[in-house]
């Protein structure tokens, strides 16, 4: 199987159509097939052809990278916009996105990404990953988000750029749909800081229904990154979608499941669900249903829930699970005060997770 055995800097990975980037994590079949391992689809490509993903093309045998040295979106944002609100609050990051995703979420809010074919793609900025992690120390940053669409599918892109930024002391954080397979995510976490898992459900019906996903390889990769030796700060995010997984049972199962597999201190962001791509027409679940969700969590053990997708409530803050004190003062994005003494409550003394 070819692996990822070093981290490059994107010289010889060139725009799509310049040269060919190889792709790490895949086998070589008979009649110039592969196999690529990168994800729970594994998907069986034939010569010419592209996987669901549609980012991992096979030429004569060789599985090549659509998507390396041509993020789509490169912005400057809190790191509260991911949602991550145990990761050095209040700093500001860069964000990249590319095309694709190994995913089709029928309520997927950046659609215009990850639902779009990377070779028919021309508004890209080809932008190699040393120039990448350049570009954040040039702006005065310390953490470099891949986020919008979904990281792992531009996997060698996102590895070279984090092994470059780890050398630079600049923080690389990913926001992911967790499908991974343990080899390659094992790898990733050698080079990462922080790790955002979305769940779109808590059931296999829920993932097939608005995902074409399943469930179970998330929930490999929640307890792959719990028992991983690397010190990885990871939150989890609920979308909270009316009709497919809003029942009370659902979200407690998934709470009670995080309590057993990756302890009390993960937060839980429980976000609303908005209009978008093929829902566009979705009445989002009421603010006293989110409520009672976060109610419902908390009483299960949780510490930290927040209510996500609703500018203003109360569930942006962080409180001490331990006197209930305000520790950061949140609404949206943006925070207005910060009451932590090198990590502890202000108050009691308690401990707050998190990677301040």
């Amino acid at each position: 199987m070819k692996e990822k055995d070093n981290v490059s800097d994107g010289i010889s990975g060139c725009a799509y159509k310049e040269a060919e980037n190889e792709a790490c994590y895949y086998e070589m079949l008979a009649e110039n097939r592969v196999r690529c391992q990168l994800c729970f689809r594994e998907c069986l490509i034939e010569e010419g052809s592209r996987g669901f993903c549609r980012t991992r093309e096979n030429r004569s045998g060789k599985l090549i990278c659509a998507n390396y040295n041509r993020p789509a979106v490169i912005n400057t944002d809190p790191v509260e916009k991911e949602p991550l609100y145990h990761f050095k609050p209040g700093s500001g990051m860069i964000s990249v996105g590319c095309i694709g995703c190994n995913f089709h979420c029928s309520f997927c809010h950046n659609w215009h990404l990850s639902q779009k074919d990377p070779v028919r793609v021309q508004e890209v900025t080809r932008i190699r990953p040393g120039d990448l992690v350049e570009k954040v120390r040039e702006e005065g940053l310390e953490i470099i988000s891949f986020t919008y669409n979904e990281p792992i599918i531009n996997y060698e892109y996102l590895i070279d750029t984090a092994g470059l930024a780890q050398k630079q002391n600049i923080k690389t954080i990913v926001h992911t749909n967790g499908a991974i397979k343990k080899p390659p995510l094992r790898q990733l976490l050698k080079y990462i800081d922080g790790l955002i898992v979305d769940f779109k459900g808590f059931s296999e019906k829920a993932y097939s229904d608005c995902a074409r996903g399943k469930l179970r390889p998330v929930q490999e990769t929640v307890r792959n990154v719990i028992e991983a030796e690397d010190e990885i700060w990871m939150e989890i995010i609920y979308l909270v979608i009316p009709e497919i997984n809003d029942s009370l049972e659902e979200v407690k199962d998934m709470a009670a499941w995080l309590v057993e597999n990756s302890g009390q201190e993960v937060p839980l962001h429980l976000n609303r669900a908005m209009p978008a791509y093929q829902q566009e027409n979705l009445e989002p679940v009421s603010v006293d249903r989110l409520e009672k969700m976060r109610e419902t969590v908390l009483d299960i053990g949780l510490n930290y829930v927040y209510i996500g997708n609703v500018s203003g409530h109360d569930a942006n803050s962080t409180f001490c699970p331990g006197c209930d004190n305000l520790l950061i003062s949140r609404r949206q994005h943006q925070i207005f005060e910060k009451r932590l003494a090198d990590g502890n409550c202000s108050e009691c003394g308690r401990e707050i997770e998190g990677c301040w």
